[in-house]
């Protein structure tokens, strides 16, 4: 398990999935069932809104409204799948080990240390505010100006090196989630530098797995994302699976580090 290939990740894959593809793809389609919905609640108030400045003197109001409601709607979308996460990868490191599990298992993150998961989400979205605000206030400064020499030179160069950052700590810490559905007990920070560590050697052989799932995409397109309630089970066990081979080199180089 410590070096596997590719192809050997995606077999335990379907071999683990055998028998439990109702469960993997029952629970992919209620969080997105559950994602959408919040998502239909958030149109609504917009319309809403947009209605009530249809009166006299609640033009403004319902501006101001408008503007707040789709603040609320996006940073409870993105808290909720965050929310979510845990629980997704608690559901298919189960699967991997054969374990029984259930549907009600993505909702992990709702009651088993909530607190840490909704603050890794806040911080995530106030990250992503961040990041974003030199393109919004750049922009806004373009369209008032009218002088959008600078900005078609700037965006493209920030938007190549958000790209390059989230590549990287996507490779980096993207066994983040996976360790702390493992175990909710270690802090955000152990979590990634465990991450940190056990991707060391192996960001190449993680992107070359992902990559290698593209060639699903036609088959996604022609079924119009139906096929995705089983690729998604397919793709998240077979990374599953690459967490816990990671996981016992890691823990094979930390035994020894001990004895040295």
């Amino acid at each position: 398990m410590v070096n596997e290939r590719r192809k050997e990740l995606k077999q335990k894959a379907r071999r683990a999935l055998a028998g439990r593809y109702f469960t993997a793809s029952a629970s992919v389609a209620v969080s997105w069932g559950f994602t959408v919905l919040l998502f239909i609640m958030g149109q609504m108030c917009l319309l809403f809104s947009g209605i009530l400045s249809l009166f006299p003197g609640n033009v403004e109001r319902s501006g101001f409204t408008a503007l707040a409601v789709f603040g609320f709607c996006t940073a409870a979308f993105f808290l909720f799948r965050f929310l979510l996460l845990p629980g997704m990868a608690s559901l298919y490191l189960a699967i991997c080990r054969g374990r029984e599990t259930g549907v009600g298992e993505i909702f992990r993150g709702f009651h088993d240390h909530t607190g840490k998961f909704l603050g890794i989400g806040i911080l995530a979205v106030i990250l992503a505010a961040v990041l974003t605000a030199p393109v919004t206030a750049l922009t806004a400064a373009a369209k008032i100006t009218g002088d959008r020499e600078f900005a078609s030179i700037f965006l493209p160069c920030y938007y190549l090196l958000l790209t390059g950052a989230w590549l990287y700590v996507r490779l980096t810490y993207g066994q983040f989630y996976m360790i702390l559905a493992d175990d909710p007990e270690k802090s955000i920070l152990r979590a990634l530098e465990e991450s940190r560590e056990m991707m060391t050697g192996s960001r190449l052989k993680f992107l070359g797995l992902r990559l290698s799932f593209l060639g699903w995409i036609p088959i996604v397109l022609l079924t119009m994302g139906v096929s995705l309630l089983w690729l998604v089970p397919y793709v998240s066990c077979s990374q599953g699976f690459f967490y816990l081979g990671a996981k016992a080199r890691w823990s094979l180089d930390q035994e020894f580090c001990n004895k040295t």
